[in-house]
C-alpha cells in the first residue's frame, strides 16, 4: 500500500516538474498542491489501514468504508483551502497534479500485477 503513495509522490513530482518548465513556480507548486491533496490522504488512509491490520480484531469493511469516507472529506477540504489561500493558483496545473496523482494509483496496481 505505501509503493502505490510512493508512486503517487514520484508521479506528483514530475508533473511538477514538467508543470515549472512549461508555466512558471506558480505552475509547477499549483501541480504539487494538487498532487499532494491526492497523496496525503491516501498515505493517512495506508497508515490507518496497516495500524487496524495489526489490531486483534483486524481490518473490517467498515473501517475501510470509514477511511474511504475521511480520505475523502479531507481531499475535499484540502482543495478547498488550496483554492482560498493560495492566490497565484494555476487550475491547469492544479488539475492535473490530481489527476496524475490519482491515476497513478491505477498504474500501481497495473505494474504489481506483473511480479
Amino acid at each position: 500500500m505505501f509503493r502505490i503513495v510512493l508512486l503517487q509522490v514520484l508521479a506528483t513530482l514530475i508533473t511538477a516538474l514538467i508543470a515549472a518548465l512549461l508555466g512558471g513556480v506558480h505552475a509547477a507548486l499549483s501541480a504539487a498542491l494538487g498532487g499532494l491533496s491526492c497523496v496525503l490522504p491516501n498515505a493517512l488512509f495506508a497508515w490507518r489501514l496497516s495500524i487496524q491490520a495489526k489490531s486483534p480484531l483486524g481490518a473490517n469493511a467498515g473501517s475501510f468504508f470509514v477511511g474511504e469516507l475521511v480520505k475523502l472529506v479531507v481531499t475535499v477540504v484540502m482543495l478547498f483551502a488550496i483554492v482560498k489561500l493560495y492566490p497565484a493558483l494555476n487550475w491547469l496545473a492544479l488539475l492535473a497534479g490530481f489527476i496524475v496523482g490519482l491515476k497513478s494509483y491505477f498504474v500501481a496496481f497495473l505494474i504489481d500485477r506483473h511480479h
